[in-house]
């Protein structure tokens, strides 16, 4: 017999309705039922379910017992399915997930005992999505120890990690789930310090979201902060970024002396940035003169640069109190302070350091200092290049429509500026993510061209 579409749909239908005996009675009254149990067809677009799938997405426990008891439908078909995830950060949207069988599924929408059904009849406790995850990630993710603990008992491996190496404590750290947390890592063993394949530690993900509590759980437990994640930042820096003060303290008393002092400096200057909140020349100077008196307690002396660059005013950063108390009530020389720190810190391939430096170059546009600011900003540029860091394109069209604003107000333009800006734009063109960058880049180079003929040029020496 011809596989019936129409028949299909009507138990995908009765299986999402939950009508367990009108379904029970329409596929015991075919010659091959299990031929359409072990289907998989299109639902709504990206979606691709069987009939058991189609029960297991609306959690209809009885209606699966039925299908599980009374045919033989295939638990490992693969189906694509959208689940409305419950992350603070995607406010619960709706994702794809490919490659999921029915019991992956059950542990995503978090319902025990469908899981305990399905592991009864002999579903896979280790299939892998096409994002490698599993049955006892879900459980992770849901903060569902009872779920985790049915799974491990019955052989699912907690260690098999998402792509990425994204681990299951990364992942329950990620979330703030702090007793998923004390389980995976004082009954199972999970390491502290087991790193994604950008170099995120469990100590990273639960700095960058805030959870004090689960960082010190891991810090007693072994985690280290030499570890850096992809934005090169160490626990403690991104801490110190984030104006946490109380993940300052709680991360320093764990790390060697010189780090305690740099997280104060960082911290300091972050109270400064105003691209990190608003800024608070107060708290500023409080962690500044701590950190200066510690490193006159254990003279540790700020790296004396050879030369600093002119957007600094060739300016050194302060090596005693004193010398800090002198720019207290000067706005501009704090800033150029907290720059400097971050430059020596963070160093001049992060992305935050850069991203310091272009926010200074507004404020100095945004106070009709023009030369200033354009100074800063192709102070930025020139580290894109030298430091071969890829520019986003978007930013670089912004740099193009700040040079058109202040040729507008008549002002003189550099040559230097013409010189970096065709330098950087040339170099996008030439290595191109994809077909619509190159197009998105050729007419930033066009705009860039169009105003160059309306500009008055200076040549600095």
């Amino acid at each position: 017999m011809d596989f019936d579409d129409h028949k299909f749909l009507r138990f995908l239908q009765a299986a999402g309705q939950g009508l367990t005996k009108s379904l029970k009675d329409l596929l015991s009254n075919i010659p091959n039922p299990n031929e359409y149990l072990n289907t998989v067809d299109e639902v709504t677009v990206n979606q691709k379910w069987s009939v058991l799938m189609a029960g297991c997405l609306t959690e209809r426990i009885d209606l699966v017992r039925m299908l599980l008891e009374s045919f033989q439908p295939d638990l490992e078909i693969l189906n694509t399915v959208q689940i409305q995830i419950r992350d603070r950060d995607k406010d619960n949207q709706f994702e794809t997930f490919e490659h999921v069988t029915v019991l992956w599924v059950a542990a995503a929408v978090n319902n025990l005992p469908l899981v305990q059904l399905l592991v009864e009849h002999g579903a896979n406790v280790n299939h892998r999505t096409k994002t490698n995850s599993t049955p006892v990630r879900c459980a992770c993710c849901n903060n569902n120890i009872d779920m985790v603990r049915y799974l491990i008992a019955h052989g699912a491996d907690i260690h098999i990690a998402k792509i990425k190496h994204l681990t299951n404590l990364l992942a329950s750290a990620y979330n703030g789930h702090l007793q998923m947390a004390i389980y995976l890592v004082d009954e199972l063993g999970c390491d502290v310090n087991e790193c994604s394949d950008n170099g995120q530690s469990p100590l990273n993900a639960v700095v960058s979201k805030g959870f004090l509590n689960i960082a010190q759980f891991l810090l007693e437990h072994g985690a280290r902060n030499s570890l850096v994640d992809y934005n090169q930042m160490t626990p403690l820096m991104l801490a110190a970024e984030n104006r946490r003060v109380d993940l300052v303290e709680a991360i320093s008393p764990y790390c060697p002396l010189i780090e305690q002092i740099e997280g104060e400096e960082l911290l300091a200057s972050a109270f400064i940035c105003i691209e990190l909140g608003e800024s608070s020349s107060d708290e500023a100077m409080k962690y500044l003169i701590r950190a200066l008196g510690r490193r006159s307690i254990h003279q540790i002396r700020k790296p004396i640069q050879q030369s600093t660059h002119t957007v600094f005013n060739h300016r050194q950063e302060c090596q005693t109190i004193g010398q800090l108390l002198t720019l207290e009530h000067n706005s501009d020389l704090m800033y150029i302070e907290a720059l400097l720190i971050r430059e020596r810190i963070l160093g001049k391939k992060n992305k935050k350091y850069l991203h310091s430096l272009h926010v200074h170059g507004e404020i100095l546009l945004d106070n009709e200092e023009y030369q200033a600011g354009l100074a800063m900003w192709m102070y930025e540029l020139s580290l894109y290049q030298t430091e071969s860091i890829e520019i986003d394109k978007e930013d670089l069209r912004h740099f193009v429509y700040a040079l058109s604003f202040v040729i507008k107000q008549s002002v003189a333009i550099p040559m230097d500026c013409f010189y970096t800006l065709i330098n950087v734009t040339s170099d996008k063109l030439k290595h191109p993510q994809n077909h619509s960058d190159y197009d998105y880049n050729l007419l930033t180079l066009l705009f860039f061209i169009t105003i160059t003929s309306k500009v008055n040029i200076i040549r600095l020496s």
